[in-house]
């Protein structure tokens, strides 16, 4: 008896996706075939059904992520006609050196844990795992830091840059339009939160205080997912901007409307719902950075590399460290579970002011 007809017997509800993969492994071993096996091809539909059932496990980027990445590895397999589910260690080796050369090499590490990702939630064996897999991505990735390969970093907005938008947007005759892309920008500025953060803010989220300031309560980040308050600094003049844009007519100020609103809606929109309800639905995934990328235009930045959602994390760290403060207070203000980011985005900074450049500051000749 075959160890696929084994496993037959067991109802898929008796095991783990683990369980059943070892099964699928030892069978492999064996030498039998698992592509397009009905009994394999069952597998992967009923554990796929209870890891969706339970999808939320994943914070929604993360299952975005997971969907987009194990899409491009299926598309390659179908080019190749080779099989992506279950596929052999072969099959994910011949796919990192193909796209070695397209894709960064924190993008391969993305797919390749999508394709793990996608086997371990399917009952099948991670292919991910195998030694060869392993030692390729390795050295694909010496290579690329060998060839200079680097992260490409976010324009960095910083607060020269957000003055001057304040001089043409915050005018007394600005659009609503105007009004809500300059808060955006300020409180992206401000609070160093990422664009994902300010997209689900909620009026209700916003403390006002006494000296005419503001705090922002952030209850998940990237990087802390525990659901404590956590607060957000936003400074008097925001905080007035903010009271505008809250005060307008097309403005729905219910605590438990989205902050950041659509300021115009389709006819079809408007029919279909009230204003009022659509407050209550975030607005598109892309709308900071598309303004982002009008508020570079309007600066007169060069197009080639506009502003995005990460400018102004990017420019209010480096802001703060030319500053004086310590890597550990912009980690804490930027909600950082590391220096390592603090470093990356102001590096350039840190090497102007760092002990050997003060050193060599004060000894130069007048």
């Amino acid at each position: 008896m075959t160890t696929l007809s084994v496993l037959s017997e067991v109802p898929f509800e008796r095991l783990l996706p683990h369980e059943f993969a070892e099964g699928l492994a030892a069978a492999q071993r064996a030498g039998e075939a698992l592509e397009g096996h009905p009994l394999v091809e069952a597998a992967i539909t009923h554990y796929q059904g209870e890891f969706f059932r339970r999808a939320e496990r994943l914070q929604p980027a993360s299952l975005v992520r997971l969907k987009s990445a194990w899409a491009t590895f299926v598309a390659w397999c179908c080019e190749q006609d080779r099989c992506a589910l279950p596929a052999s260690p072969q099959t994910v080796e011949a796919y990192l050196i193909a796209e070695q050369d397209r894709l960064h090499r924190n993008t391969l590490k993305v797919q390749l844990w999508s394709i793990g990702k996608t086997h371990q939630i399917s009952g099948c064996p991670d292919p991910c795992q195998n030694d060869y897999v392993k030692a390729q991505l390795q050295q694909i990735h010496h290579r690329k830091v060998r060839q200079r390969e680097v992260i490409r970093q976010a324009v960095a907005l910083r607060e020269s840059h957000l003055n001057a938008l304040v001089d043409l947007w915050d005018r007394p005759e600005a659009s609503l339009t105007e009004c809500r892309d300059l808060l955006i920008v300020s409180m992206l500025y401000e609070t160093l939160l990422r664009k994902s953060n300010l997209e689900t803010l909620r009026v209700g989220d916003v403390d006002w205080q006494a000296d005419g300031s503001g705090l922002i309560k952030v209850f998940v980040t990237k990087t802390d997912k525990s659901g404590d308050v956590k607060y957000s600094y936003v400074s008097p003049p925001t905080m007035d901007l903010l009271a505008r844009y809250l005060g307008h007519a097309d403005i729905v100020d219910n605590p438990e409307a989205f902050l950041i609103q659509r300021v115009k809606l389709s006819s079809q929109q408007l029919k279909g719902s009230a204003r009022t309800q659509a407050a209550i639905s975030p607005v598109s995934a892309k709308l900071i950075g598309r303004v982002c990328a009008k508020a570079a235009k309007t600066l007169g930045l060069s197009t080639d590399r506009p502003f995005t959602g990460h400018s102004a994390r990017v420019g209010a760290t480096q802001d703060l460290l030319a500053e004086g403060f310590s890597s550990l207070q912009v980690q804490q203000a930027g909600g950082w579970s590391s220096e390592r980011m603090v470093l990356r985005y102001g590096g350039s900074v840190l090497a102007s002011e760092s002990a050997m450049a003060q050193r060599r500051q004060r000894k130069s000749p007048k």
